[in-house]
C-alpha cells in the first residue's frame, strides 16, 4: 500500500524571507514533522530497493561507431561485465551521444547488438529513436553475462561518405536478477 505524502498548508508572508528561528523540543510544528518523518521513511524505502537492485547490475562505457562508408553496419567496442555474473537480464539502460550526427541524422540508423558469452548474437534492439532509454528484457532468458555492441548504418549508400557521422561513446548499465 502505498502512503501520499502531501506537506502541510503553509503560508508564506512578506518577502518571502527565510528566518531561523530556534524551537525547543516538544514546540515543534506537528504536521510538518510528521510530513518529515513519512518522507524520510519513503525515502529510505527507495533507497533500500535502489541498493538492493546495484547489487544485481553491471555498468560499462566505451567508444561509439565512426563510419566511413554508407550502407553498413559499423561497430567500434565490445561491452562486456567485469567477472561472470549469473542470472538473466531485467533491463538495459543505453546512453549514446547524437552530437557527431550532423546533417545525417535522417539517414542514421543505431541499434544495441546483444551477443552471449562465446559471441553468439541473441538479438538486437533498434535504439535510433532515442539516445537515452531502458530496454526492457525481463522474460527474454538474456544471460547477465552478455556482450553489448552499439552499431550505427548510415543510410543506403554504397561506397564512401563526405563528412560522416559518429558517436563519440555510449555506455550501459545492466540490471540482472
Amino acid at each position: 500500500m502505498s502512503e501520499l505524502i502531501v506537506q502541510p498548508e503553509i503560508s508564506v508572508k512578506g518577502n518571502n524571507e527565510i528566518i531561523f528561528v530556534k524551537t525547543l523540543p516538544g514546540n515543534e510544528d506537528t504536521e510538518l514533522a510528521e510530513v518529515l518523518k513519512k518522507h524520510i521513511k519513503a525515502e529510505s524505502k527507495l533507497n533500500g530497493a535502489l541498493a538492493a537492485k546495484a547489487l544485481n547490475s553491471w555498468y560499462r562505457s566505451g567508444l561509439g561507431p565512426h563510419p566511413t562508408s554508407g550502407g553498413t553496419w559499423v561497430t567500434n567496442s565490445v561491452l562486456t561485465p567485469s567477472g561472470s555474473p549469473s542470472g538473466v537480464i531485467d533491463s538495459i539502460k543505453y546512453n549514446y551521444d547524437r552530437d557527431g550526427y550532423g546533417g545525417w541524422a535522417s539517414q542514421i540508423s543505431v541499434r544495441l547488438y546483444i551477443y552471449n558469452s562465446a559471441g553468439f548474437e541473441l538479438g538486437y534492439a533498434d535504439i535510433t529513436a532515442s539516445g537515452s532509454d531502458t530496454i526492457v528484457a525481463s522474460g527474454s532468458n538474456i544471460p547477465a553475462n552478455c556482450r553489448l555492441v552499439l552499431a550505427m548504418k548510415v543510410g543506403n549508400l554504397n561506397g564512401g561518405i563526405f563528412n560522416p557521422p559518429y558517436i563519440d561513446g555510449y555506455d550501459c548499465t545492466v540490471y540482472y536478477s
